[in-house]
């Protein structure tokens, strides 16, 4: 196999707006003044840090299968697909992502709620096998499909952990295995 290791020199590719490199050997990755609108990084086992900072333009980030723990996407306000899949995350903010339409962060160390009131656009979540103990998804009214299966959600009459009243097209809820 053939690993690419760093990406330096990439920056010289002006037209180049979409970029691939899954399954290499990466550990962090610092995209500097480069206006992609797609990056994928999946399967780089060892990636640990990625900066998205100067990726203003970025609208499609994948991420799934790294070892991130974290990832800042607050100025990539320009985002309507996130996937960040089979990491270690342990906090994320979406609140300036307001073209979100797709977010998936299956099998992380998520607990704290994300909120998603800034987020109208949101059709796709995707939350499965984190710790998350509640959700309100009141302000996300094209919610399509919303997957939350071996969370820590327990709901009661009083005190109840999922908000979906305002999700009228809403086709699609999985909740196994919590505690409701």
């Amino acid at each position: 196999l053939c690993y690419i290791s760093n990406v330096e020199g990439i920056e010289k590719l002006s037209g180049l707006i979409y970029l691939e490199l899954r399954g290499n050997g990466f550990t962090s990755i610092d995209l500097n003044n480069i206006n992609f609108k797609g990056l994928r990084l999946d399967y780089n086992y060892e990636l640990a840090h990625i900066n998205l900072e100067k990726l203003i333009n970025l609208e499609i980030l994948s991420t799934e299968e790294t070892n991130l723990t974290d990832c800042h996407v607050e100025k990539n306000i320009k985002l309507k697909v996130i996937k960040l899949a089979h990491n270690e995350i342990i906090d994320l903010d979406v609140t300036k992502n307001t073209e979100l339409i797709y977010l998936s962060v299956l099998n992380n160390q998520l607990s704290n709620t994300i909120d998603f009131s800034n987020n109208p656009k949101l059709k796709f979540f995707e939350g499965s096998g984190n710790s998350f103990t509640n959700f309100d998804f009141s302000n996300n009214p094209h919610l399509v499909e919303i997957r939350l299966k071996h969370n820590l959600l327990n709901s009661s009459a009083q005190n109840p952990t999922l908000n979906i009243r305002n999700n009228p097209i809403l086709e699609y809820l999985t909740l196994d295995e919590n505690n409701i």
